[in-house]
């Protein structure tokens, strides 16, 4: 036993679901000429298979942000890394004027990133290159002891974790150093940058 919902070549078909203030809110459909199928969620397609099985997920949240300025001689201690702008941001979730994303629902979110420091002082004690501070838990990612290098030097740190948010926690991208050494490091543009993609 079954249900056959049969359409032209060039037509679509669908099963739609609705209420008393929308009558397609919802909908499976089915469009014949590409071969694809989509699922559509408040009006809007939330996910799509086309003729090859490629499954995409136009709503999911995704960003990618960046320091379009140089950050020089920055303190020591803890200080936020400036991603003032974005290559992409799906959902609007990352604010570029204070540099947080803000989770839009519970999940589990893939973020990584590049962090490239210049004239790293050599009298700094330790480094973290790469401190994902979010609501509930930091990220220490990219240890390295700069007394081990010959000379001030220039270093890029990448990192990837997965991060546990739940809905509106919020994330924020950091360098870490100890209180020793120098305030002369610097943050370059471009290569420092962060991207999040909701895994699970």
């Amino acid at each position: 036993a079954g249900i056959s919902i049969l359409s032209g070549n060039s037509n679509e078909g669908a099963i739609y679901f609705g209420d008393d203030g929308d009558d397609d809110i919802g909908r499976v459909r089915y469009t014949h000429s590409s071969n694809s199928m989509d699922f559509i969620v408040n009006t809007a397609v939330s996910l799509k298979i086309d003729s090859s099985g490629a499954i995409t997920k136009p709503l999911q949240p995704a960003v990618h942000a960046y320091s379009s300025s140089a950050q020089n001689d920055i303190a020591n201690g803890i200080v936020t890394i400036q991603l003032d702008a974005e290559v992409y941001d799906v959902n609007a979730d990352f604010n570029t004027s204070n540099y947080t994303f803000t989770a839009p629902v519970t999940g589990k979110y893939l973020v990584s990133s590049n962090v490239d420091l210049t004239d790293i002082d050599t009298a700094t004690q330790w480094l973290y290159g790469a401190l994902i501070v979010t609501s509930n838990r930091n990220y220490y990612a990219s240890l390295i002891d700069p007394r081990n290098l010959n000379s001030d030097s220039n270093q890029s740190f990448s990192s990837s974790t997965l991060v546990d948010m739940d809905a509106n926690d919020t994330l924020v991208l950091k360098v870490r150093s100890s209180t020793h050494g120098a305030a002369q490091m610097n943050v370059t543009t471009v290569e420092t940058y962060m991207t999040i993609v909701l895994s699970c």
